[in-house]
C-alpha cells in the first residue's frame, strides 16, 4: 500500500507527495513498517492529510486503527 501526506499551506496539499509504501510483515495481522510522514521544519502544529493507495494485484489491503504520535521526535 502506498503511502502520500500532504501539508496544509504547501504544494503537498493538493498534490500529496509519495513517501513510500506500508507493509506488514508474513501473512497473518502484524503491525506496518514505520512510515515517514516528512513534516516540514516549522515550529507548531502542521495541518496534513494522508492518504492511502492499494497496490499489487494478489493482496488484501485494509487499515484499521491509524494512530499517529504528534509527540514522537526521532
Amino acid at each position: 500500500m502506498y503511502f502520500y501526506v500532504g501539508y496544509y499551506g504547501t504544494s503537498t496539499w493538493t498534490t500529496p507527495r509519495n513517501t513510500g509504501s506500508v507493509t506488514g510483515t508474513g501473512t497473518a495481522w502484524t503491525l506496518s513498517n514505520v512510515v515517514n510522514v516528512q513534516p516540514g521544519n516549522v515550529a507548531g502544529w502542521q495541518q496534513v492529510r494522508f492518504t492511502f493507495v492499494a497496490g499489487g494485484t494478489t493482496s488484501d489491503f485494509r487499515i484499521y486503527n491509524f494512530y499517529v504520535d504528534p509527540r514522537l521526535r526521532r
